[in-house]
């Protein structure tokens, strides 16, 4: 395909963002109000969130220390 145009913006907010807006959530943000700062879907935002926490993660000091590969949208 060579005029190929994008249809969707699924899969393109890089890894960093995401490790950032899990982290304010843990420090007490709200889904809504993270997401809309940071511009990534509430839904994508609260799956890595409960990924996150279901792994083990508890505090916002173990968010810096988790691979970036964990924050790689599917």
């Amino acid at each position: 395909m060579r005029t190929y145009k994008r249809k969707t913006e699924n899969g393109t907010i890089p890894p960093e963002v995401i490790r950032q807006g899990v982290q304010k959530i843990l420090e007490g943000g709200k889904f809504a109000t993270v997401a809309r700062e940071m511009h990534i879907p509430r839904s994508t935002l609260k799956r890595y969130t409960q990924k996150f926490l279901t792994e083990g993660g508890t505090s916002t000091n173990d968010v810096s220390e988790v691979p970036l590969e964990n924050f790689i949208p599917r």
